[in-house]
Parts: structure tokens; C-alpha cells; sequence
């Protein structure tokens, strides 16, 4: 990632607010970030500080109280869920803590999901390709009960990049396994990540993970740390 580098992914002066009986909660308070073409940022902070909110909200899952948020040069707010669910199908990939397989699907056919939504003829070419990519060249025809965590979540991030997204989402992608299999699991998450050109934001409490980013954001209470 060079600075000059196109930016992918900007979220101005975000705020997010939910109702709690008679008083308002705010989760973010004027939260802003940038992110670039091929660069990784890492957002870290404790429990509560509102993490998710920010990364659902960049993502297009939720749309901010206040300020604007931009991906892949199109404004997220003010776009239906629909509109805003286009753009995920077409720019964003998804690694979750929780691996998130469809347990009727084979490995290869979870990993080729996002392509063949997008109706890619393609897709199960592309998601073989990522899989052997992942060491998973032995397990296409396997089931996810017939997985392990670490490799369950190596079809996860084959399935993340298999549309090519611009912006990989990946929230505690090493939560759920162990500190060798999560560092696994990392290694294979930066280097596809960095061959596909791919933007990368990363919530973790794991600061080895964040350290690896090219940057790192500090949420306490809704509000960046310096």
C-alpha cells in the first residue's frame, strides 16, 4: 500500500445513538477513519466501546445517527437497505469469530457462495483456486462438521475473497480458535489480503493481531483515542 494509494473506505464525523427506555444511548460519538486501497487498519478496544457498531456501520449494515460515510466511492447514508446490500454483494467480503458456514454446503460450495450470488460463471473455479490457497486442496467435498475450527475458518476467508471484494470486513477472525491456529489463520489472512490488493479492517483484542496492521484506531467509549 503506497499513500497515494485511492481511498476505499472513509467514514466523517459518525455518530451512533440507540433508545433505552427514556434515555439515549450513544455508542459512537463523531467517529471518523480513512482507509486506502490495499491498506489494513486495526480498530481495538474494550468491550463496549463500540467496535461493531463502527465496522457494521462502514460495512453498510447500519446507517449512522449523524455523518457520512463513503464506500468504494459511492455515500452509504441515505441508500436503502437494498441499495446498500448491492454494495456488499459486489465490494465487501465478511470473516466473522463465528464461522458462519451453511452445514448442508461443502467446503467448496460455501467458499463459492458470494461469487455465484453475483452470478459469476466462474465461482467454483475461483473458490477451488482460494482453497488450495488455504492448504484446503484435500477438503473441497467436506462438510463443515466434518472441519476443524482452524479449518472451517480457512473456508471463510477463501469465501471472503472470492468475489474480489475491495474491502475485507473481519471482526475477532482469530477469536474462536487457538493461539497457534489463530496465528495460522493470521498469516493466511495478510498475505491473500495483500496479494489481492484487498482493504483490510480488523477488530481484534488481540494486540499482536493489531500490531501486524499498517495502522491501529483506539476506541474507548464511543470515541477515538489519541
Amino acid at each position: 500500500m503506497t499513500t497515494d494509494s485511492p481511498i476505499i473506505l472513509e467514514a466523517r464525523e459518525v455518530s451512533r445513538r440507540y433508545q433505552q427506555g427514556r434515555r439515549s444511548l450513544t455508542v459512537l460519538n463523531k467517529v471518523s477513519l480513512s482507509l486506502r486501497r490495499g491498506e489494513s487498519l486495526a480498530i481495538v478496544g474494550p468491550s463496549g466501546s463500540g467496535k461493531t457498531t463502527l465496522l457494521g456501520l462502514c460495512a453498510g449494515l447500519d446507517l449512522p445517527d449523524e455523518g457520512e460515510i463513503s464506500f468504494a466511492g459511492q455515500a452509504l447514508t441515505g441508500r436503502s437497505e437494498e441499495e446498500r446490500a448491492t454494495i456488499r454483494r459486489e465490494q465487501a467480503g465478511f470473516i466473522f469469530q463465528s464461522f458462519h458456514l451453511l452445514p448442508t454446503l461443502t467446503a467448496l460450495e460455501n467458499a463459492a457462495v458470494p461469487a455465484e450470488l453475483l452470478g459469476w460463471s466462474d465461482a467454483r473455479e475461483r473458490a477451488k483456486n482460494l482453497l488450495r490457497q488455504v492448504g484446503l486442496e484435500e477438503r473441497l467435498q467436506h462438510y463443515p462438521s466434518q472441519l476443524s475450527g482452524g479449518e472451517q475458518q480457512r473456508v471463510a476467508v477463501a469465501r471472503a475473497l472470492v468475489n474480489s471484494p475491495s474491502v475485507l470486513f473481519a471482526d475477532e477472525p482469530t477469536g474462536n480458535l487457538d493461539t497457534q491456529t489463530g496465528e495460522t489463520i493470521a498469516d493466511l489472512l495478510f498475505s491473500l489480503n495483500e496479494s489481492a490488493g484487498t482493504a483490510l479492517i480488523l477488530i481484534t483484542h488481540d494486540e499482536r493481531l493489531a500490531g501486524r496492521a499498517d495502522r491501529v484506531l483506539y476506541l474507548r467509549n464511543g470515541e477515538v483515542q489519541e
